[in-house]
């Protein structure tokens, strides 16, 4: 049996409820792991193993009996600190909650739980889930399983940490403006924003009185390891109490007879080459697999004039995390009324598209960065110096219009990073971009396959040839020999020639394999060529002014970070292989 702490939930549930693995056994494998590896990734913060194990056993017993509490019977998962969880630990990452265990579950925990769920920890974040990396002055600082000195993402960093380690198989993460596209992306595993509204979103903490409301923006929803998972999260997740229970349209039975898009660059946020390389070749892959693809087509959004909008929004919506007051509320309607048109814009677009595909950050996940705060950070993107503040331009754009987005995993860069992007739809069309963010996470692999078969079709092809052109010289120097010795005994022979030609039948059926490899080959090349000239076919073009960098707020305090990993340890030597397979593979 592999590893079952890799597997996916749906696989590790489905295993649990048949009998063939046992919930204890489970949670076992899952402390195990945690203690043999977080040291160095220090994700998982707060822990109940004991009362784990005893959950699992009754887990157990209920399987025995043919009791089991839902879909998720028995599963053992971790929750983001920045949700409330009875009986547990819950900080939002601030030291003001430092001891604070709530007596009620966030409805989100309290929908797993029934689902089956057994919750064994608290995951790490920024304060107040106020940042796209995971430090606070409790936990310290979290770090990114494929490379320890970058970010894991924020705000649900160690959550998506511990999926992408194994230490769970799905997370609950929160976002309002990125916090669970950015994790996903950086940790190479899936991840969805839901419809604003689909997930109740009380019982987050993000203030010292949070918990009873619900921020404008914010919204709440799964990280996982597979695309399955996503769409059984999204459904256990959802809203079910009357009256407001979400209808959420099925998509179509085939993705490719979506209308999608590719808005995979602009001049008002430039993609850093090695992000756009790897959203390229997988656009690329998609159109393989036989979805059409517009790469021109744009909404009729002022993409600076949304962000900068967005962005008041949000500081609005997070304005009980500080000392402001925040605006008058006749100022706030006014300026919900402009979204409320930019809203409009995109419906009107997407009349006419199903879903597009887009960028979460313009930089693979970045080294640790924790001087300073949100405004005067820095980043570095192909070769510029660009503003810490702007990383949020491409989730705000959607996140401000209440837009749902899928989240893939893509690929890797040529440092090993992984990459993923936003698969964005109409208002309440989550099961369509969960669709095709399915899809196309699973075409770059299937690309792979196909192309690595096609490099067997070549060797193949060249070994032919070898055998070939060896089977000729011997036949010609045999056939000699007998014509000097035996004249006229030339056609006892002909059976050799005609097994020659079964041989040049065979060369040319395997040549097409070869044509197959080769033209694979031109079109990477070709791609990577239209990259580096530019990348003129993913500019929208003509956002030439670049936004007000926002006053300056201060951020927190630099908290002490998890030293990096010895060389050798068993971390450094274990992480490549495994997150390989977790983050680009549903299962083993």
């Amino acid at each position: 049996m592999s590893d079952p702490t890799l597997w996916s939930t749906t696989r590790q549930a489905a295993a649990i409820a048949a009998g063939e693995l046992g919930a204890r056994e489970l949670t076992e494998a899952v402390i195990d792991r945690i203690e043999r590896l977080d040291g160095q990734v220090n994700a998982v913060v707060t822990r109940d193993f004991d009362g784990a194990l005893e959950r699992a056993d009754t887990a157990d017993r209920g399987v025995a009996s043919g009791d089991l509490v839902g879909p998720l019977h028995g599963v053992p998962i971790t929750v983001k600190d920045a949700l409330q969880t009875a009986g547990m630990r819950s900080t939002g990452g601030a030291v003001e909650l430092r001891e604070s265990v709530p007596v009620v579950d966030a409805p989100v925990v309290q929908a797993v739980r029934e689902a089956g769920a057994n919750i064994i920890g608290k995951t790490n974040l920024p304060r107040w889930s106020g940042d796209i990396q995971s430090f606070n002055e409790i936990f310290g600082t979290t770090n990114n399983p494929w490379d320890l000195s970058r970010v894991p993402g924020g705000s649900s960093g160690g959550a998506a940490a511990a999926v992408a380690m194994g230490f769970t198989s799905f997370e609950i993460g929160t976002d309002i403006g990125g916090s669970i596209r950015f994790p996903a992306s950086f940790n190479g595993i899936w991840g969805h924003k839901p419809s604003f509204g689909v997930v109740p979103s009380t019982g987050y903490l993000d203030h010292t009185l949070g918990g009873t409301t619900e921020a404008d923006v914010n919204v709440i929803g799964p990280l996982a390891r597979s695309h399955d998972d996503l769409e059984l999260l999204l459904s256990l997740l959802s809203r079910s109490r009357a009256p407001w229970i979400p209808q959420l349209p099925a998509p179509p039975a085939d993705v490719r007879e979506l209308r999608v898009a590719a808005w995979l660059d602009d001049d008002y946020c430039p993609v850093d080459s090695e992000v756009l390389a790897v959203t390229q070749r997988a656009v690329a892959a998609l159109e393989d697999s036989g979805v059409t693809v517009d790469r021109a087509t744009r909404p009729d959004v002022d993409f600076e004039e949304a962000f900068e909008l967005g962005l008041w929004l949000v500081g609005c919506a997070i304005s009980q995390s500080g000392d402001a007051d925040g605006p008058g509320h006749r100022i706030w309607l006014d300026r919900h009324r402009r979204r409320e048109e930019i809203r409009a814009a995109w419906a009107e677009w997407f009349d006419g598209i199903d879903a597009v595909i887009m960028p979460i950050s313009f930089v693979p996940p970045f080294p640790h960065t924790q001087d300073g705060n949100f405004y005067s950070r820095t980043l570095v993107a192909n070769g510029e110096e660009r503003g810490y503040h702007e990383i949020v331009r491409w989730t705000i754009l959607t996140g401000m219009a209440y837009l749902p987005a899928s989240v893939p995993p893509l690929g890797t860069t040529e440092a090993g990073l992984p990459i993923g992007c936003q698969v964005v739809g109409p208002y309440g069309s989550d099961l369509t971009t969960l669709a095709l963010a399915g899809h196309l996470g699973q075409a770059p692999q299937q690309r792979k396959r196909a192309r690595a078969r096609a490099r067997v079709g070549q060797r193949e092809a060249e070994r032919v040839v070898r055998v070939r052109a060896a089977d000729h010289v011997q036949v010609q120097r045999r056939v000699r020999n007998i014509a000097r010795e035996r004249p006229g005994a030339r056609a006892v022979h002909e059976p050799r020639h005609a097994e020659l030609g079964q041989l040049d039948a065979r060369h040319a059926a395997v040549r097409g394999l070869d044509a197959e490899a080769a033209r694979l080959v031109r079109g990477d090349a070709d791609r990577a060529a239209a990259v580096g000239a530019g990348r003129d076919g993913d500019h929208a073009g003509g956002h030439g002014r670049r936004g007000a960098a926002g006053r300056a707020a201060g951020g927190p305090r630099q908290a002490p970070r998890v030293p990096r990993r010895p060389e050798g340890e068993v971390v450094g030597a274990q992480r490549p292989a495994e997150l390989g397979r977790v983050a680009l593979a549903d299962d083993d």
